[in-house]
């Protein structure tokens, strides 16, 4: 049994996210995250008032793991190179934290700040792409919604396993080409 004085929001963070890739964000409860963590539930209680919260410390936290491998990838990229190491970066979280990744998509209104930082972070880098291609402040806007609707489009079908049918091309060709196509657009 884990001591409290051992527990950490860090550490609960943590096992929160692999245990919604076990069993999904949705099943996550205070109970069930405290037997993987292997203490009483009301020992919870201590760093998070309830499950949202902690969601929302879990969505801060995908925000800042993306954050941080795209800022990484990013050095010496613009436009197109920039795209695709954002879109690639993107899909791969989404990949690896699979019973997570809702949290990115439907950030509750919160006081929550690591999330709110987090996810300000992220849109100012997607802007910053964006810029690179010189487009109109209504461009910007527009090209911005549809990269991301784009991207999380693709993820959920591909998650749910309807991009599987067609054998003789690869989701990950089809991905790229998405991608291929949406930097075409926003050079012309």
């Amino acid at each position: 049994m884990t001591q409290k004085r051992n527990l950490t929001k860090e550490k609960i963070v943590n096992a929160a996210l692999e245990l919604a890739n076990e069993i999904g964000v949705r099943e996550l409860t205070f109970p069930k995250l405290a037997e993987k963590l292997g203490i009483k539930y009301p020992s919870l209680y201590n760093h998070y008032p309830n499950v949202e919260e902690l969601r929302a410390d879990m969505a801060a936290r995908l925000f800042g793991l993306l954050n941080e491998e795209v800022g990484r990838s990013l050095i010496g990229k613009t436009k197109g190179a920039a795209v695709t190491v954002y879109a690639t970066a993107y899909r791969k979280l989404a990949l690896t934290y699979r019973g997570s990744y809702e949290l990115l998509n439907s950030i509750p209104r919160t006081n929550n700040e690591p999330l709110i930082e987090e996810s300000s972070i992220h849109g100012t880098m997607l802007k910053q792409i964006l810029e690179s291609f010189e487009l109109d402040r209504t461009a910007l806007i527009n090209r911005s919604r549809f990269l991301r609707s784009a991207i999380h489009g693709f993820i959920s079908l591909q998650m749910l396993g309807f991009l599987q049918a067609e054998r003789e091309v690869t989701t990950e060709e089809s991905f790229q080409n998405m991608i291929a196509d949406f930097i075409s657009l926003c050079e012309g």
